[in-house]
């Protein structure tokens, strides 16, 4: 997240508005396949976001993810400096490509260990990223966003628990595009 904030999210740079990415605080970070929540708290503890937020659709993750959550809200002011602006963390149980589960469309870093997702499942996280906002950064792990609407700003092997895997930093280049403006677009 330290690159994002000091290279790819200053103002006016890339893709950015006049604020930029993280360069306050505030902001809503998403993990789409957030598992047990880890890397939300991990990005809350990085940077102060106004809230940080995951969906799981495996129900036993999504319950670690939840105790988590409740010992982050309930005791991150005792763990922080006193002036630490603390990020509200929610999980949220269901499928990320069903924005009626959890809308998130606002999200200015979002986040996907896409290792295991297929391609059908890239697509569709892809169509719904469309609808986030010009600059909005989304990071995925071996595979890229298949999208006309997201530039790659990196990507490198890091070497994880799991093995290698290449992280993703990509940069939504177009305002919000609606649903029906991207069925019959040719993926990147």
């Amino acid at each position: 997240l330290q690159k994002i904030k000091t290279k790819y999210g200053v103002a006016g740079q890339y893709a950015n508005d006049d604020e930029g990415i993280m360069q306050k605080p505030g902001g809503v970070f998403y993990d789409i396949g957030s598992g047990t929540g880890k890397p939300a708290i991990a990005a809350a503890l990085l940077h102060p976001f106004d809230l940080v937020s995951g969906v799981e659709i495996l129900e036993g993750l999504h319950s670690s993810s939840q105790e988590l959550a409740a010992v982050w809200n309930n005791t991150a002011h005792e763990l922080l400096p006193g002036d630490a602006i603390i990020p509200r963390a929610e999980f949220t149980l269901g499928d990320g490509t069903d924005m009626g589960c959890l809308d998130w469309s606002n999200g200015n870093l979002i986040f996907a260990n896409s290792t295991c997702f297929d391609d059908a499942l890239m697509e569709k996280i892809a169509d719904k990223a469309a609808l986030l906002k010009k600059g909005s950064i989304f990071i995925t792990f071996t595979k890229k966003l298949p999208s006309p609407y997201f530039e790659v700003l990196e990507y490198e092997m890091y070497q994880m628990s799991w093995g290698g895997a290449t992280v993703f930093i990509q940069q939504k280049t177009s305002d919000p595009i609606s649903p029906t403006e991207t069925e019959g677009q040719e993926n990147k």
